[in-house]
C-alpha cells in the first residue's frame, strides 16, 4: 500500500473525526439536556428489526441513557457498515443510545443503501431510490421505537447524509434534529412550500464549516 494512499485514508478519518466532533456539539444545541458524562459505551450488539422491512443494526448505549435521553440514529455511507460509523462517533459523551442500521444492498467491503449516481444516470435520477431507502428506515425506527416523542437525531455520512435530508423533510415526524454529514438531497425532494412551525432542524455539514438550517431553509 502507498504512502499516498495511507496518507488519503488517514486524512478521510480525521475528516470524518472533525465532522462528527461538531455534529454531536449540534445535538447539544438541538436536543439539550445534560452533557460532559462520562464516555461508558457498552459493546457493541446486532439485532434485528422484528418488522418488514427487516434492516440488521448495531447499537451502542453511551453513559446513563434514560427513556428522556436522545436516540440517535447513525447512517452509513456507500460500501461502509453500521460498526465503523458508530466506532467514528465514539467521542460523543452521551448520555444516549446510538443505533446504526445497515444497509440492505452489498457494496464492496460494505454495504449501501441505494445504487451509485453513476449507475442510474446521474445525481437527479437518484431520488426515487433515496425515497425508497428513507421509507425502510422510517419503517425500521418505527418497528425499533425510535421516533421524535423523545428526542430523535439522524445523522450520517454521504448516502447516510442523503437519508438524514430526507428522513427530515419525508418524515419530519420522526425526526427532532437531522445532522447530514457530506450529503445532500434531489432538488425535486425539497419542500415546495413552507413547512409546518415544528420542522426538524437540519445541521448540514460540508467540509470544515458546518452550517445549521432548519427545513424551512431547504425552500
Amino acid at each position: 500500500v502507498s504512502e499516498r494512499v495511507v496518507g488519503a485514508a488517514g486524512a478521510r478519518r480525521s475528516r470524518l473525526w472533525a465532522w462528527a466532533r461538531a455534529a454531536f456539539a449540534g445535538l447539544a444545541l438541538g436536543c439539550g439536556g445534560p452533557a460532559g458524562s462520562a464516555l461508558t459505551a457498552s459493546p457493541v450488539v446486532s439485532t434485528v428489526s422484528p418488522e418488514r422491512p427487516a434492516l440488521e443494526h448495531v447499537q451502542r448505549r453511551v453513559g446513563a441513557p434514560t427513556e428522556a435521553a436522545p436516540r440517535v440514529v447513525v447512517l452509513h455511507g456507500y460500501g461502509a457498515d453500521p460498526e465503523g460509523i458508530v466506532g467514528v462517533l465514539d467521542g460523543w459523551s452521551g448520555p444516549g443510545l446510538l443505533l446504526a442500521p445497515r444497509g440492505p444492498l452489498v457494496a464492496g467491503p460494505g454495504w449501501s443503501w441505494f445504487a451509485l449516481g453513476r449507475d442510474v444516470g446521474g445525481f437527479d435520477r437518484l431520488a426515487p431510490d433515496i425515497v425508497g431507502a428513507t421509507d425502510r428506515v422510517a419503517a425500521w425506527m418505527r418497528a425499533t421505537g425510535v421516533s421524535a416523542e423523545r428526542p430523535c437525531v439522524v445523522t450520517g455520512f454521504s448516502q447516510g447524509g442523503m437519508l438524514s435530508f430526507a428522513l427530515a423533510v419525508l418524515h419530519p415526524e420522526l425526526v427532532s434534529v437531522a445532522v447530514p454529514m457530506g450529503g445532500m438531497l434531489p432538488l425535486e425532494l425539497v419542500p415546495a412550500g413552507p413547512p409546518p412551525s415544528d420542522a426538524p432542524r437540519i445541521i448540514a455539514l460540508h467540509g470544515a464549516a458546518p452550517s445549521a438550517a432548519s427545513a424551512q431553509d431547504l425552500g
